[in-house]
């Protein structure tokens, strides 16, 4: 969980504080704040993330008027707040931290891709890194930077074939927070590693890409 790093004036308030952006699929959102502690406290011990787009409805609002959003058009949930955080990461990965916009991620690609292209890895348990582009519906996008370790071939190729299956995808925010993405709306994951072995689980399609 993140850890709150004491701050004398605007860090104290944004600590017991938190806002929430929610993407949603038909391209616009919607911003809600809490700046109460007491309630703030409150929405983070009700933000499950393993349950936060399968619970059939997420109700937001504090009187009149509130909000019923259904999850199904939910592409991502941004959490602003100081406060601890549940995390869940897949097997393999030890962060997955949000980069800023495309401009920073080009940035980064432009650093690391080469470098990966020719560095040997040392198969299960040597370092991994990978920089991953997803496309949302809604037309949104999220750019990350994963780190983590080499799992065994089968573990890999599971947690690809079913990384479109999970109940969400946790992405830590550059200040405080996370982004809460949700894995069937995700209309592309274009994955950028550090792994210079062929990835090629039983169902991909041996294709190579004419756009980087």
């Amino acid at each position: 969980m993140p850890r709150y790093t004491a701050n004398p004036t605007f860090g104290m308030l944004k600590h017991m504080s938190i806002k929430i952006t929610v993407l949603k699929t038909n391209g616009q959102q919607g911003t809600y704040q809490q700046v109460t502690s007491a309630l703030a406290l409150e929405v983070v011990k009700k933000l499950h993330p393993r349950t936060l787009f399968t619970r059939g409805s997420l109700i937001l609002g504090n009187g009149n008027p509130f909000s019923i959003l259904n999850p199904n058009h939910i592409a991502s949930i941004e959490v602003d707040t100081g406060l601890p955080l549940l995390n869940i990461l897949p097997p393999g990965i030890t962060t997955a931290k949000l980069v800023t916009d495309k401009t920073a991620f080009m940035v980064e690609l432009d650093k690391r891709w080469p470098q990966w292209r020719r560095t040997e890895q040392a198969g299960p348990g040597s370092p991994m890194e990978a920089l991953v582009h997803l496309e949302l519906t809604g037309g949104w996008e999220q750019y990350v930077y994963v780190t983590g370790a080499m799992p065994d071939v089968k573990t890999e190729r599971k947690v690809v074939e079913t990384l479109l299956d999970l109940p969400v995808i946790c992405v830590k925010r550059p200040s405080n927070g996370y982004n809460y993405i949700n894995p069937s709306n995700i209309i592309r994951a274009r994955i950028y590693h550090s792994n210079r072995t062929p990835f090629r689980p039983e169902r991909v399609l041996p294709l190579d890409p004419q756009e980087i």
